[in-house]
C-alpha cells in the first residue's frame, strides 16, 4: 500500500475508534450519573435525588482542579529540563503540534517502573509525568509511540472527563462510607422495618458504588483504545506502540494508583481494571500495521509521519537501565524481511 493511503486508513481508523469510543463514553457517564441520582432517590425520594445530582454537577465543575500539585509531590517529580533529555523534548513538541495542543510540561518521576501519565483538567496547562524506568528501558521508536498515547490523553480531553467521573464516584464512595457508620449503629432498626428498607440500604452502601467503580473503569479502558487509535496516527506507526506496549507490559500499579494507595493493580479481565488488557491492545495496533504491509509496499511506503533518523536505537540518557529481570510478559515480533509486524504472543510462566 503507497503511503498517502496508509496515512488515510490510520487517520480513518482513528477517527472511527474515537467516535465509536465517543459514543460507549457518553452511554457508560449517563449510566454514572443515573447511579448517583438512583442513590439520591433511595436517602430522600425525589428531594435527594435532586440535590445529590446537584452536588454532583458542582464537584464535578470543581473537582481535580488542585489535585496536579499532590500528584507531583507524591510521586516526588521534579522538572525535565531540554538538556537533561533534548529527545523527550522534541518528540513531546513535535507531536503535540501535530494534536493540535499546547505543549505540555514535563516531569520526570524517579521510580523504576515503567510508567507515564498526564494530569490537569486543561488541555492549555498540562503536565506529562514519565518515569526513569521508561526513559531507560525505550528507545526512540517505543518512547515516541507512548508520548503520543499521552498527549492522545491530551487531546481527547480524557483529563477533564476522568475528573468529572472521579468526583461522581467520590460522591457515591463518602455515601457508602456514612452510609457503613449508619448499617452498624442502626441495623437492628433496619432489619424490624421490613425487607425493602433493609436491603435499599445494602444497594445504597455495597451495590451502587460497586457499580460506579465497574462504570468508571469501563469509561477508561474505552479512551484508552481511542488514546493508542490515535497515537497511532500521530506517529505513523502503530507497530511502534505495539512494541513499547509489549516492552513495559509488566503487572504494575499506574502512577496515579500508587497515588491513591493501590498497590497492586487488578488483573486482566476484571472488572475494576482502568487498563485494557495489553494483548488486546497490541493485537489492534498490529492489525492496523499490517494493512500498510498487506500489498507488499516498500520500505519507503511505511515511514512514519515523524522521523528521527539520527535517533533511532538510542536510549533517553536522562534515565538510567531498567532493573534486571523487569521483563515483559508478551513478545511482538520485530518485521521479518517481509515487512510484517507479527503477531503478539504470551511467554510460559517458565520463561519469564
Amino acid at each position: 500500500m503507497a503511503w498517502p493511503a496508509k496515512r488515510e486508513f490510520l487517520e480513518a481508523s482513528a477517527r472511527a475508534a474515537v467516535w465509536q469510543s465517543g459514543l460507549a463514553t457518553a452511554a457508560l457517564l449517563g449510566l454514572l450519573a443515573s447511579i448517583v441520582v438512583l442513590a439520591g432517590w433511595l436517602i430522600a425520594g425525589t428531594a435527594g435525588a435532586v440535590v445529590l445530582a446537584g452536588l454532583g454537577v458542582v464537584l464535578a465543575a470543581t473537582g481535580g482542579s488542585f489535585g496536579e500539585a499532590y500528584v507531583l509531590r507524591a510521586v516526588r517529580a521534579q522538572p525535565l529540563g531540554y538538556g537533561q533529555a533534548p529527545l523527550v523534548h522534541d518528540l513531546v513538541g513535535a507531536l503535540s503540534v501535530r494534536a493540535g495542543v499546547a505543549a505540555p510540561r514535563i516531569f520526570l518521576a524517579p521510580s523504576w517502573q515503567p510508567n507515564a501519565a498526564t494530569l490537569g483538567r486543561d488541555p492549555e496547562r498540562a503536565t506529562l509525568v514519565v518515569t526513569a524506568g521508561l526513559l531507560g528501558r525505550l528507545d526512540a521508536r517505543g518512547l515516541a509511540g507512548v508520548l503520543a498515547h499521552e498527549i492522545a490523553h491530551i487531546r481527547h480531553r480524557d483529563l477533564a472527563l476522568a475528573s468529572v467521573s472521579g468526583s461522581m464516584v467520590s460522591l457515591l464512595l463518602g455515601i457508602s462510607r456514612l452510609g457503613n457508620v449508619a448499617l452498624l449503629l442502626f441495623l437492628p432498626v433496619l432489619l424490624l422495618a421490613g425487607p425493602k428498607i433493609f436491603f435499599g440500604a445494602l444497594l445504597l452502601v455495597i451495590g451502587l458504588p460497586f457499580a460506579a467503580l465497574m462504570v468508571q473503569a469501563a469509561m477508561s479502558r474505552q479512551r484508552e483504545f481511542a488514546a493508542d487509535a490515535t497515537a497511532a496516527r500521530l506517529t505513523g506507526d502503530p507497530a511502534g506502540l505495539a512494541e513499547a506496549l509489549a516492552e513495559v507490559a509488566v503487572e504494575r500499579p499506574t502512577l496515579l494508583e500508587l497515588f491513591f494507595g493501590r498497590g497492586r493493580p487488578a488483573a486482566e479481565g476484571h472488572p475494576l481494571r482502568t487498563h485494557p488488557p495489553t494483548p488486546e491492545r497490541v493485537e489492534r495496533l498490529l492489525r492496523m500495521a499490517e494493512v500498510g504491509t498487506a500489498s507488499g509496499g516498500t520500505g519507503s511506503s511505511r515511514r512514519p509521519f515523524l522521523s528521527f533518523p539520527a535517533v533511532h536505537g538510542q536510549r533517553v540518557d536522562a534515565a538510567a537501565r531498567t532493573r534486571p529481570g523487569q521483563q515483559s510478559a508478551i513478545r511482538v515480533p520485530r518485521r521479518d524481511e517481509s515487512g510484517s509486524p507479527g503477531v503478539p504472543r504470551r511467554e510460559s510462566a517458565g520463561s519469564r
